[in-house]
């Protein structure tokens, strides 16, 4: 079984730092993939209607409650520092040498596979659960083609490519019944390695539309290009 993080910033009563704490808590379970957005107030959900009784729903949001959608009502604490701290999650959580060293840990850790643990005590192996339709030479050129795409992508291209070829060799030593998901979750970081400027440029878009008053020390201008980590803290450690 493999997890999907699922986080939302932005709730009532939430304190500083509510980013800080959700990046310490996936490096602590080392879950891989996680998503994180902002909270929005579904039309018509009980939520809707007690932001509404209060007079906090914003009337120009619009209909667009995506991802990456703005507040479409007023938070109980800066909608500042709340964009400030999502941008900074998507920063620290797809970094990525600490994405890379998070989905080793994870897959480091699981059981081999039924199939390699009965071979290992001689035991009956399981029956597939699907029928094997078997691999046609269109399905393996596209294996094959994707393959060494991440070989150039992770393992030649960027400044993080030694700790890519450790993990990989790694992985095959220490668990290779996990080898292929363990890949296949290096692929999709290249994907959320690309999300971090798409955040970015959402956020800053919304905060130039809303003239939201941002700390001038965190974002010159807007948000910058640089990373922006987490403050210091014990709870979060890198990957």
């Amino acid at each position: 079984m493999e997890v999907i993080g699922s986080f939302i910033i932005g709730l009532d009563g939430e304190k500083k730092g509510a980013g800080e704490r959700i990046c310490a808590f996936i490096e602590q379970t080392d879950i891989p993939v996680n998503m994180l957005g902002v909270l929005q107030a579904p039309p018509h959900t009980s939520l809707w209607h007690r932001l509404e009784r209060e007079g906090r729903l914003r009337q120009d949001a619009g209909e667009d409650l995506g991802t990456f959608s703005a507040l479409n009502f007023e938070p109980d604490r800066p909608e500042a520092e709340i964009m400030q701290e999502y941008v900074e999650a998507w920063e620290y959580l797809y970094k990525p040498s600490r994405y890379l060293a998070r989905a080793y840990r994870y897959y480091l850790a699981m059981r081999p596979a039924c199939r390699a643990q009965a071979i290992a005590v001689g035991g009956t192996l399981p029956r597939a659960r699907f029928p094997n339709q078997g691999l046609t030479w269109r399905k393996i050129f596209i294996e094959i083609k994707s393959f060494f795409k991440i070989l150039w992508w992770q393992g030649l291209r960027p400044s993080y490519r030694r700790q890519f070829w450790t993990q990989l060799l790694g992985m095959w030593r220490h668990n290779p019944t996990r080898f292929r998901q363990y890949f296949v979750t290096c692929v999709q970081g290249e994907d959320l390695f690309d999300m971090r400027k798409i955040v970015r440029e959402k956020v800053t878009a919304i905060i130039k539309e809303r003239k939201i008053e941002v700390l001038a020390a965190a974002l010159q201008g807007g948000l910058s290009e640089a990373p922006l980590e987490p403050s210091a803290s014990s709870a979060i450690q890198d990957g």
